[in-house]
């Protein structure tokens, strides 16, 4: 087995994000750098493609089939294609592959959040 650096940049071109790739990542112990996100995600009858405007284009459906739907950032993906398990392999590499691409899921941005002040 050799220990070369991935070629990030090639494995985005080329790689659709998956629950198997997200599999495969967290066994390797490997995380891609921004250089070398994906920019496709692929699962069972989800499909959803980041756009170099920084939109998400999103297809629920057999591969060619169904609607298209435009999504400015990851909650509106998740809405387009819901219902998305919350857990399982699905939605979580999917959940994943949005986070890579600055989605923050709704428990971590409250958390963040300063708590209100009261007077």
């Amino acid at each position: 087995m050799t220990t070369d650096t991935p070629d990030w940049r090639k494995f985005s071109r080329e790689v659709c994000w998956s629950p198997a790739i997200s599999h495969a990542m967290r066994l390797l112990t490997l995380s891609a750098p921004p250089d070398g996100r994906p920019t496709r995600f692929r699962c069972e009858e989800i499909a959803v493609d980041r756009l170099p405007s920084g939109e998400f284009i999103c297809w629920r459906g057999s591969a060619g089939a169904g609607a298209s739907r435009i999504a400015g950032n990851g909650d509106q993906v998740l809405e387009a294609l819901k219902p998305i398990p919350a857990h399982g392999g699905s939605g979580a590499a999917l959940r994943e592959w949005l986070a890579m691409w600055g989605w923050v899921p709704p428990p971590q941005r409250q958390a963040s959040q300063p708590p209100p002040m009261i007077i």
